[in-house]
């Protein structure tokens, strides 16, 4: 009896495997393997916090104004210890206050962004930094004055360019929101009086006043014969 009861049991399981078998082989999938129903094909999908790829020329942008940021912070405490002149002195501090601000900024925008920025001046930069630390008196007040109209003319273009070319808003909005900034730095470095720049103002010649005697007509006689 027990043997019938064994034969039955082994039955019934080589019954199961058969119709398990015949399932996958319908369905397509070899005997064993998991089976989904018309599961589509998708991209693997972007891992949560995962930051998206950012084009090349954005990226160098943000690297390169890091830069100049830096660049411009170290001239910036440089002047303020070496000048003598009050107005080059507060143009100084207002270059330290300001782009510390703007590198805070920078830094987070490319930290969402998944972009290191640098921590010092390019080498053309810190080649410049020292020339002019060589400097001093008028020369130096004269050549940090020239530095810094250039380089913030310079930095104007760079920010325009990038504001029309990127398709970031986030980058793009950072841009502008720092070109009025630039613009008035700008202006008031080129308002400078001719003193903070080490020139002496030239005096202008007197213009003669008109003479108050009325001009003669003409064919007037002009005295005696």
């Amino acid at each position: 009896m027990k043997r019938i009861k064994s034969i039955t049991a082994l039955a019934s399981a080589v019954t199961a495997l058969a119709l398990i078998g015949n399932a996958h082989a319908e369905s397509g999938a070899p005997a064993g393997a998991a089976t989904t129903k018309n599961q589509p094909h998708t991209t693997k999908p972007q891992p949560v916090g995962e930051k998206a790829a950012v084009p090349g020329t954005d990226q160098a942008f943000l690297q390169k104004a890091a830069e100049s940021n830096l660049y411009e912070i170290e001239l910036g405490k440089i002047a303020e210890k070496t000048s003598t002149n009050p107005e080059i002195r507060k143009i100084a501090q207002d270059i330290v206050r300001n782009h510390t601000a703007a590198n805070q900024q920078l830094e987070k925008l490319a930290a969402s962004k998944g972009i290191t920025l640098p921590s010092s001046p390019t080498k053309a930069q810190q080649q410049k930094v020292a020339a002019l630390e060589s400097k001093s008196g008028e020369q130096f007040d004269k050549a940090f004055m020239q530095d810094q109209v250039q380089n913030t003319q310079q930095t104007i273009s760079t920010f325009e360019r990038e504001r029309s070319r990127t398709s970031d808003p986030e980058i793009k909005g950072w841009a502008e929101s720092m070109l009025p900034r630039l613009k008035n730095h700008l202006s008031a470095l080129q308002s400078a009086r001719p003193e903070a720049v080490g020139e002496k103002n030239q005096k202008q010649p007197q213009k003669s006043k008109p003479s108050m005697q009325q001009p003669q007509k003409k064919g007037a006689s002009t005295g005696g014969d």
